[in-house]
């Protein structure tokens, strides 16, 4: 509900899709901290958090699109591609949820989230040139942290997917699906995030 009119609009008026783009991150981070600390799981802050992060994510993807025909379809493909294979490897047991692998995925997002904060403040005080126009024995530098990225938001996945089965396991009330579903989606938002910009940059080479 939130990507089909941003999508439709972006691609009518570009200026008006950044407009969408800006202000839907923004609510879709303050609703995400919200639902993430909150001691009250709320349904419709569940459902305003979807319809926010549609509206960036239809511009976005518009954006792209426009830029690079087929790369949304190539990026929701592989989404989906990486979040069953991970859900398969899940519920077959080959790999399973547990505080070294918590601990792990915690200190890789904190060091990704760091290093992207840094790179971004120093190319913005001109001592450092993007990421992205890095390289790697040939190999963007961007590609790379997308790569692990991806990596990462699969090990949150195995994470979201032991919360589901521990509730159930539990007896948890039916509204802690609501708080499921708010973990996988954000987890899956980000995975396409990644993804779409390791295509974005395979297609400017």
């Amino acid at each position: 509900l939130g990507a089909a009119p941003a999508w439709i609009l972006t691609l009518a008026s570009p200026l008006l899709g950044l407009g969408l783009a800006v202000i839907g991150g923004l609510v879709a981070f303050i609703l995400a901290m919200v639902n993430s600390f909150s001691k009250t799981i709320r349904p419709a802050l569940v459902i305003a958090y979807a319809f926010a992060e549609g509206l960036t994510l239809g511009a976005i993807s518009a954006f792209m699109e426009m830029e690079y025909p087929g790369i949304v379809a190539q990026a929701f493909i592989a989404t989906v591609v990486v979040t069953g294979l991970t859900l398969v490897l899940f519920t077959s047991g080959k790999v399973r949820n547990s505080p070294k692998l918590m601990k792990f995925t915690l200190i890789g997002i904190f060091g990704l989230l760091i290093t992207r904060i840094a790179n971004a403040v120093l190319v913005a005080f001109g001592l450092m040139a993007p990421i992205d126009s890095m390289y790697i024995m040939g190999i963007p530098l961007g590609i790379v942290v997308s790569v692990v990225a991806v990596f990462l938001a699969a090990m949150s996945l195995i994470s979201d997917f032991d919360t589901v089965k521990q509730g159930v396991e539990r007896g948890a009330p039916a509204k802690f699906a609501w708080y499921c579903a708010f973990g996988i989606m954000v987890t899956v938002v980000w995975m396409y995030m990644e993804i779409l910009r390791i295509l974005a940059i395979l297609n400017r080479r």
